[in-house]
This record gives structure tokens, C-alpha cells and sequence, in this order.
């Protein structure tokens, strides 16, 4: 398709506005139209990544934190491909890293496809599900992502949990699995990540631009390894953040934290509170992909 046909395509589709609350909406994006975010997109694809991450990340500072507020435009999940009205902690690490890799708008659709649908194929039943046995190796497949567990030190924990759609999961993952049907995750999901007190002690050896995955605690009726995500970056004094969509009670939105004050709160937290608790975290650090057209045939 050419981009002049794709415009009049997509103009109609997307519209950052729409379904936003503008009382609790600040960020960047509220009164860009399509070609103003197309030329945003080409004029900071020179800048070198960890800038282009920064940007876009910033931009998204106290965006609403939603749950599931991303979809396929349509069918089972009518929710937008791209939002920046709300975003949960998935959909602000992928739409971030799909504007910073990205040099126009085609390609940003995309990028957001890739990150999150086998094959780049957009449907609800070939969407990725659980982090562990599909997100994390499909994302790894595109070439973005790096462990930098040998970079921090210190011992990586391995976890296992095996993923049968039959098992009698609590209720909302159960309702997912039938959802998916036939494309329901199945296997042994496996990952390592370093324990919060190993990050505490060497946070700063942490490579800058990187995203970190939350990992907790198994449940026996919850089929997810990964609790959360968000980007680790510098703030202007040099100090490592952790920039991340909050789902917490009362902040519930994009914000910065001091990397080192998140990881001894939580760690804290949770050796308080018999909840499920926080393992540690995987470190990724991002790298500039190939372009898209080339990564799935």
C-alpha cells in the first residue's frame, strides 16, 4: 500500500482524542493529528536510541494508568492497536519502543504488531498471552533484546512453570485460555532473573537503555511469571529511574521512580505483606532492530 493511500486509510482509524478524558490527559500526544506524529516520527529517528526512547517515554508521563487498553481495532477486542489515552504496563513499554524504532507511522503499526502477535499477525487468538512462553521469545526474535545479567553480576534464579490451558486456572485466566481456543499457550515456561538483592547491590551496572520484567512469585492458579514492566533510564542528574505505567492504588499512571528507591521499596514491601511477592526483576538492554519489513516473512 502506498503511503498516500494508507493516510486515507488510517486518518479515519486513528484519532488520539477520541476516546480520551482531556481533564485527566497531559501528555504529548492529546492535539498531535496523524501528519504531525508522522513527521515527529522522521524527525527523531536521526537521534541515536537511548535519546529516541527517552523522548517517547517522557512523553508519556502521567498518561492514566487502564487495564487491557489496547486491542485489535475491531472483533473480540475492539480496543485501539495504538492508545495514548490509557496504558497499562505492557502496552506503554511496546508503544515506546515501536515509535522509538520507528521513522513513520506504517512502521509503527507495524512494530506494535510484531511486539504483540505471533508472527505479526493481528487477531485476538494469535496475540501474545503469558510473558514467559510468548511475549519474552517473541520479542527476543525480533533482535531488540539483550540479557545484561552478565553485564550486572551476580547469580540469575531459574523458574519453571508448566502451562496447560486445562488446568482449572482462576477464573479470569480460564476464560482467556477458552477465548484463545486452539492457540492457547502450552509448555513449560522457564526464565531467570536476578533477585531484588542481587539488583540492589549492583543496580548501577545496569546498561542504559533497558527494560526490566517484574518477576513474582508462582501461584497455582495463576499462569503468569511476570507481574510488570518499564523502562529503565537516566534523569537529568545522572541517576538511574525506573519510568513505568503504575497500577498501584494511588498512582495509577506513568511516572518516574529512583531505580534503587523502587527496588528496596518493594523489596521491603513484600517481606511485610503475605501477598504473592517479588522474585527480582530481568534485565533487557534495547538495541537498534533490523527494520520491520524484514523480520517476519
Amino acid at each position: 500500500m502506498s503511503f498516500a493511500l494508507w493516510f486515507l486509510f488510517t486518518s479515519t482509524l486513528f484519532t488520539p482524542v477520541t476516546h480520551c478524558d482531556r481533564a485527566r490527559i497531559s501528555n504529548w500526544f492529546v492535539e498531535k493529528t496523524i501528519p504531525q506524529l508522522n513527521h515527529e516520527l522522521t524527525r527523531l529517528k536521526s537521534l541515536p536510541l537511548e535519546q529516541r526512547v527517552e523522548i517517547w517515554s517522557k512523553r508519556f508521563l502521567s498518561t492514566p494508568y487502564g487495564i487491557d487498553p489496547a486491542g485489535e481495532e475491531s472483533g473480540v477486542d475492539p480496543d485501539p492497536l495504538f492508545n495514548v489515552c490509557a496504558v497499562d504496563c505492557e502496552t506503554y513499554v511496546e508503544q515506546v519502543l515501536a515509535l522509538a524504532f520507528s521513522s513513520n507511522m506504517p512502521q509503527l503499526w507495524r512494530w506494535l504488531e510484531l511486539m504483540r502477535y505471533e508472527k505479526g499477525i493481528r487477531s485476538f487468538e494469535n496475540r501474545f498471552y503469558t510473558m514467559a512462553l510468548q511475549w519474552i521469545p517473541g520479542n527476543l526474535r525480533l533482535g531488540y533484546l539483550t540479557s545484561a545479567h552478565a553485564r550486572i553480576g551476580g547469580k540469575p534464579v531459574l523458574m519453571i512453570k508448566d502451562i496447560d490451558p486445562n488446568f482449572p486456572w482462576a477464573r479470569p485466566f480460564l476464560r482467556r485460555f477458552r477465548q484463545m481456543g486452539k492457540r492457547s499457550p502450552r509448555g513449560k515456561a522457564s526464565l531467570e532473573y536476578l533477585p531484588l538483592k542481587t539488583l540492589i547491590e549492583r543496580y548501577k551496572r545496569i546498561p542504559i537503555p533497558s527494560v526490566g520484567l517484574v518477576v513474582g512469585a508462582r501461584q497455582i492458579r495463576n499462569p503468569f511469571l511476570i507481574t510488570h514492566m518499564g523502562f529503565i533510564l537516566k534523569n537529568n542528574e545522572g541517576k538511574l529511574i525506573w519510568r513505568h505505567a503504575s497500577g498501584t492504588a494511588h498512582r495509577r499512571k506513568v511516572e518516574d521512580r529512583l531505580l534503587i528507591a523502587y527496588l528496596k521499596e518493594t523489596d521491603s514491601y513484600f517481606k511485610k505483606h503475605r501477598r504473592r511477592h517479588v522474585k527480582g526483576l530481568i534485565i533487557y538492554t534495547i538495541s537498534e532492530p533490523k527494520p520491520p519489513e524484514t523480520l517476519v516473512k
